[in-house]
């Protein structure tokens, strides 16, 4: 139930967003179209219109990713592990930046896939991610990769590890039982400083 909302959620939050930036976009245009009348200011006033437009065009490309990720669709039967986690690391970047962590993906020697549900996968992922991102300390390094492991496609994390957050100490219970809904396996490791997160799923080859 959970899951679904989620998917839900995120359409509504796109739908809410997306109708003020369209009305936005005319309304720029619309004034772009009444400034051409005055030479100078149109000209003062057309980079000015440009910067804004590409704002509008950036928060939309940001809501396309949050959708994507939150209620995906699959209509080739399978969900793509190295898109997915590509838009994740996307969606996290600014806070990574603004954090100074250095946000690597990872690319994949070949596609990998998994016949998981889309939107399950997405939500999962997104907030294993997202809790090594808050478990990372300013100034580090985190790795995300999607690797092919016999017949399952796997999420791989690798990060510098700080202080464990007690508010997110449930996490690794929960999703290993969501992991394992899904027909996989979460496993964890921290050793020398590093913590390594694996989502493991059953993997899906077919073209």
């Amino acid at each position: 139930m959970r899951s679904h909302g989620m998917g839900r959620v995120a359409g509504g939050i796109a739908h809410d967003i997306k109708n003020p930036l369209n009305a936005l976009s005319l309304q720029i245009a619309l004034l772009g179209e009444k400034l051409s009348g005055s030479a100078d200011a149109s000209g003062t006033a057309a980079a000015h219109l440009r910067v804004m437009l590409d704002q509008i065009g950036r928060v939309n490309a940001i809501v396309r990713r949050f959708v994507d990720v939150a209620d995906p669709s699959a209509p080739l039967g399978y969900t793509d592990v190295g898109a997915l986690v590509a838009d994740l690391a996307s969606l996290l970047a600014h806070d990574a930046r603004r954090r100074s962590i250095e946000l690597v993906v990872e690319p994949a020697a070949a596609p990998v896939r998994t016949s998981c549900e889309p939107g399950r996968v997405g939500r999962l992922a997104l907030g294993l991610l997202s809790r090594a991102l808050a478990e990372t300390p300013d100034g580090g390094r985190l790795a995300v990769r999607a690797a092919p492991h016999g017949e399952l496609a796997a999420i791989e994390i690798e990060h510098v590890a700080g202080d464990p957050d007690p508010a997110l100490g449930y996490y690794r219970e929960v999703t290993e039982a969501a992991a394992t809904a899904l027909g996989g396996a979460f496993a964890q490791e921290r050793r020398d400083g590093v913590e390594q997160l694996s989502l493991a799923l059953p993997r899906n080859d077919r073209v």
